[in-house]
């Protein structure tokens, strides 16, 4: 994948035609957790944390603010599904609006989370240990936070130079 900043913000995602299905996968996959939460994965314990330590309070705000929470993930997922499904099977590119780059963020963030569990990384400290053995969760995990960074980046203007940046 390559990115480009545009001026006024916008950035412009290349997707190879394998790209493009591979990030089709995570949409699929994000919603099956947000759909169907399993609240004994740590990994959807973090995409729907506590309010607070007291259960019952934290049940009360759960019952107040799950479904609106669930619903905002939902629309972030169908966007960031929308706009790979405009994608050829060739390849081809995508562009976010800074608004829509917040919302890949997100999506990125509560990714990051399943495969961080996935890959038995248990951990929210940077410089804590991480498995050696190199696994498929653990790869797109560092791939994800590298995209993630990238985007922080190029979207928010942290870095002004406009060309094309691999984001592998």
């Amino acid at each position: 994948m390559r990115i480009k900043r545009e001026s006024g913000g916008s950035l412009i995602l290349h997707f190879g035609g394998d790209e493009a299905v591979f990030f089709r996968s995570f949409a699929a996959e994000m919603r099956a957790q947000v759909e169907h939460p399993d609240f004994t994965r740590r990994a959807v314990r973090r995409l729907f944390p506590r309010c607070c330590e007291d259960e019952k309070t934290d049940g009360e705000l759960r019952s107040l603010l799950f479904d609106e929470q669930r619903k905002q993930k939902l629309e972030r997922i169908d966007a960031f599904a929308a706009a790979l499904a405009k994608i050829p099977a060739a390849g081809g590119d995508v562009k976010l609006s800074p608004q829509e780059i917040e919302h890949w963020l997100a999506l990125l963030t509560d990714l990051r989370f399943i495969y961080a569990d996935a890959a038995g990384i248990d951990s929210d400290d940077a410089n804590a240990e991480i498995n050696p053995e190199p696994t498929r969760e653990l790869f797109i995990y560092e791939y994800l936070t590298g995209l993630q960074q990238m985007l922080l980046g190029l979207g928010f203007g942290y870095n002004e130079d406009p060309a094309w940046r691999d984001a592998t």
